[in-house]
Protein backbone atom coordinates (compact mmCIF):
# COMPACT_ATOMS: atom_id res chain seq x y z
CA UNK A 1 0.00 0.00 0.00
CA UNK A 2 1.21 3.50 -0.52
CA UNK A 3 0.15 6.76 0.14
CA UNK A 4 0.55 10.55 -1.50
CA UNK A 5 3.14 13.12 0.84
CA UNK A 6 4.07 16.02 -0.75
CA UNK A 7 3.94 14.98 -4.34
CA UNK A 8 5.82 11.95 -3.70
CA UNK A 9 4.84 8.00 -3.09
CA UNK A 10 6.00 6.83 -0.13
CA UNK A 11 5.01 3.48 2.01
CA UNK A 12 1.94 4.14 4.36
CA UNK A 13 1.77 5.83 7.31
CA UNK A 14 -0.46 6.40 9.74
CA UNK A 15 -2.46 10.23 8.95
CA UNK A 16 -0.94 10.23 5.31
CA UNK A 17 -3.32 9.89 2.28
CA UNK A 18 -3.77 6.06 1.05
CA UNK A 19 -4.16 5.09 -2.60
CA UNK A 20 -7.15 3.23 -3.50
CA UNK A 21 -6.76 3.31 -6.95
CA UNK A 22 -4.27 4.46 -9.79
CA UNK A 23 -3.75 4.31 -13.63
CA UNK A 24 -1.43 5.47 -16.28
CA UNK A 25 -2.53 6.51 -19.97
CA UNK A 26 -0.75 9.05 -22.70
CA UNK A 27 1.72 10.19 -19.92
CA UNK A 28 -0.79 10.89 -17.40
CA UNK A 29 -0.94 9.62 -13.90
CA UNK A 30 -4.50 9.64 -11.77
CA UNK A 31 -4.49 8.19 -8.81
CA UNK A 32 -7.15 8.47 -6.37
CA UNK A 33 -5.99 8.90 -2.50
CA UNK A 34 -8.45 8.98 0.92
CA UNK A 35 -7.60 10.39 4.50
CA UNK A 36 -8.45 7.62 7.23
CA UNK A 37 -8.27 10.28 9.74
CA UNK A 38 -10.39 13.07 8.00
CA UNK A 39 -12.56 10.78 5.54
CA UNK A 40 -11.48 12.92 2.85
CA UNK A 41 -10.58 12.25 -0.60
CA UNK A 42 -8.67 13.50 -3.78
CA UNK A 43 -7.42 13.16 -7.29
CA UNK A 44 -4.01 13.54 -8.58
CA UNK A 45 -3.02 13.91 -12.14
CA UNK A 46 0.93 13.92 -13.30
CA UNK A 47 1.71 14.75 -16.42
CA UNK A 48 4.74 11.97 -16.84
CA UNK A 49 6.47 13.92 -19.58
CA UNK A 50 6.87 17.20 -17.65
CA UNK A 51 6.23 16.32 -14.01
CA UNK A 52 2.98 19.13 -13.91
CA UNK A 53 0.54 17.97 -11.73
CA UNK A 54 -3.13 19.42 -10.14
CA UNK A 55 -4.77 17.98 -7.05
CA UNK A 56 -8.95 17.85 -6.87
CA UNK A 57 -10.37 17.78 -3.29
CA UNK A 58 -13.27 15.97 -4.43
CA UNK A 59 -16.57 14.77 -2.67
CA UNK A 60 -16.81 11.13 -1.21
CA UNK A 61 -20.00 10.53 -3.62
CA UNK A 62 -17.99 11.69 -6.34
CA UNK A 63 -14.91 9.91 -6.26
CA UNK A 64 -14.75 7.71 -8.65
CA UNK A 65 -16.88 10.41 -11.69
CA UNK A 66 -13.58 12.38 -10.61
CA UNK A 67 -11.07 9.48 -10.71
CA UNK A 68 -12.06 8.20 -14.15
CA UNK A 69 -12.89 11.93 -15.84
CA UNK A 70 -10.56 14.18 -13.86
CA UNK A 71 -10.79 17.37 -16.36
CA UNK A 72 -14.35 17.18 -16.95
CA UNK A 73 -14.56 17.19 -13.05
CA UNK A 74 -12.32 19.71 -12.60
CA UNK A 75 -13.84 22.18 -15.22
CA UNK A 76 -17.19 21.61 -13.88
CA UNK A 77 -15.57 22.05 -10.26
CA UNK A 78 -14.27 25.47 -10.96
CA UNK A 79 -17.17 26.64 -13.10
CA UNK A 80 -19.21 25.76 -9.75
CA UNK A 81 -16.75 28.08 -7.86
CA UNK A 82 -16.61 30.96 -9.75
CA UNK A 83 -20.37 30.63 -9.97
CA UNK A 84 -20.44 30.73 -6.27
CA UNK A 85 -18.23 33.32 -5.73
CA UNK A 86 -19.85 35.30 -8.56
CA UNK A 87 -22.80 35.15 -6.25
CA UNK A 88 -21.34 36.64 -3.36
CA UNK A 89 -22.59 40.37 -2.97
CA UNK A 90 -19.59 42.98 -2.84
CA UNK A 91 -19.45 46.54 -0.85
CA UNK A 92 -19.83 49.29 -3.10
CA UNK A 93 -16.69 51.41 -3.26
Amino acid sequence: MTTFTDTQLTPATPGDWTELASRESNGLATSLFWSADTNEVKVVVIDLFDEAEFELDVDPAEALEAYHHPFAYASRSRAAAVKHQSLDPQPLS
